[in-house]
């Protein structure tokens, strides 16, 4: 979908899998080559991004590889539920990746 000229791209618990193709897919339709920035956003964190020394669930490698071809690409994931202060909430590679928290888990420290 698009909202105000940015393209978003949802893939909740589940879909990751299916994120590739889907990013295939409406490339064209969605402007995902253009020098804007497109927003993705997924329940868990794509392979190899944002990790936590606590806990290491995330996605296969595929939304990753998918993702690592699109730089204007900003991904927005949870589901580890740390500090939003914890340098591991950010990612910039290939891609942006930023672990958004649970808002009960936001620390300041």
């Amino acid at each position: 979908m698009k909202v105000k000229g940015y393209a978003f791209i949802c893939a909740s618990w589940g879909y990751e899998k299916r994120l590739p193709a889907y990013i295939r897919e409406h490339e064209a339709e969605l402007g995902l080559r253009e020098n804007r920035p497109f927003f993705c956003l997924m329940h868990r964190p794509p392979k190899g991004t944002v990790v936590s020394p606590r806990v290491s669930t995330s996605c296969d490698e595929r939304p990753t590889k998918t993702m690592s071809k699109y730089p204007n690409c900003v991904c927005f994931c949870g589901h580890k539920h740390k500090s939003a202060t914890s340098e591991h909430s950010l990612w910039q590679g290939a891609f942006t990746c930023v672990e958004v928290p649970a808002m009960q888990t936001v620390q300041t420290d």
